[in-house]
């Protein structure tokens, strides 16, 4: 398996399969997982700064880390930004340090793989103590092929490689071990890690993470607890539009011109937004949300969110405070439509 690891197995098997016959319409996501001995931003570090991905994964890499941002990397330690040869990945959505999502950008002289022609990965990490990290990749919107079989065999070994060369970047601490010096990459990544001061919320609902996801990604669910008119197309770039003020001019009906930056079918959903109308500068720019679902006791389920991407100065400071007081409104209703009442 190359340094590529997951990624090139999974453009090869792609290329294979889909040689063989015309694609079937069904879409499949797959999952990995495994535990590391570190921290979860020192993990994050190895995923999203150049000094991380080359300490395990790729000799060469550049990053641009930010929504729309892009992760290049090469098997070559000595090639330059505009040499041949260099993979593209762009940044869809993340949750600095907990969760990030990217998608592959094919050269233009490559025709788009059908299996992976409306793929992306998810990759999220859950600390389990202050020394142990669970790492999960989700491979989305898999396009099932006629050989899908041999697809999954083969994407399932690339993993298994990525999976044991983080493990090796961070190898269980040995029993007689000494002081401890600051990692490396945490060091050098500081001066490119994001900074922010991200919305943070949560709240347990009387529902099912099925029957969650439904009310979050769908026109009728939304319509019922958040806004008098949406308009979802659940796909990466797809629209998320939730009007407020169905009746006043486009541009001012609420959140508008939002779109889906990422998701997990019934585990994450990643969406553009925008500030009230009140704030016409800050209005033209977009921060991002961040809902993720996880299974609560008696069949309940923990919405947390987490919103982000927040600029400095008096006018932002003012659009931040204005979510602060919203967000937990929001899930309040979205609780209480789950239970059974009727929403606003």
């Amino acid at each position: 398996m190359s340094r590529r690891g997951i990624f090139a197995a999974m453009i090869a098997v792609c290329v294979g399969a889909a040689a063989h016959g015309a694609p079937e319409n069904a879409q499949r996501t797959l999952r990995w997982e495994t535990v590391v001995h570190a921290p979860v931003q020192e993990v994050w570090d190895a995923f999203t700064t150049q000094e991380g991905l080359e300490s395990w994964m790729f000799p060469r890499a550049i990053v641009d880390w930010r929504i729309g941002g892009t992760l290049r990397t090469h098997d070559d330690p000595e090639a330059a930004q505009d040499d041949e040869g260099w993979f593209t990945h762009r940044v869809l959505a993340f949750e600095a340090p907990r969760m990030f999502s990217t998608r592959a950008v094919y050269p233009d002289d490559m025709s788009t793989p059908p299996v992976v022609e409306e793929a992306w990965s998810v990759v999220r990490l859950d600390p389990i103590s202050d020394r142990l990290t669970r790492v999960t990749i989700a491979f989305c919107g898999l396009t099932v092929v006629p050989e899908w079989e041999d697809a999954e065999q083969y994407m399932n070994a690339g993993s298994a490689s990525v999976m044991a060369r983080l493990q090796q970047r961070f190898p269980p601490p040995t029993e007689h071990a000494g002081t401890t010096t600051p990692d490396p990459i945490s060091r050098a990544a500081v001066s490119l890690r994001f900074v922010e001061n991200p919305i943070v919320a949560e709240q347990i609902v009387p529902a099912g993470r099925a029957e969650t996801w439904r009310a979050l990604t769908t026109s009728e669910g939304l319509e019922s607890f958040f806004a008098q008119k949406a308009i979802v197309d659940l796909r990466i770039g797809g629209l998320y539009e939730l009007h407020f003020l169905p009746d006043a001019p486009p541009g001012a009906r609420g959140a508008d011109d939002c779109h889906v930056l990422a998701y997990v079918p019934e585990e994450m959903l990643a969406i553009s937004w925008n500030a009230p109308p009140p704030f016409p500068a800050e209005r033209e720019e977009r921060t991002f949300v961040v809902f993720r679902l996880e299974d609560a006791p008696d069949g309940a389920t923990l919405v947390r969110l987490h919103h982000g991407g927040w600029r400095e100065g008096a006018e932002w400071d003012k659009v931040r405070a204005y979510f602060v007081r919203v967000w937990p409104h929001v899930l309040d209703a979205l609780a209480a439509r789950l239970g059974g009442e009727q929403g606003q």
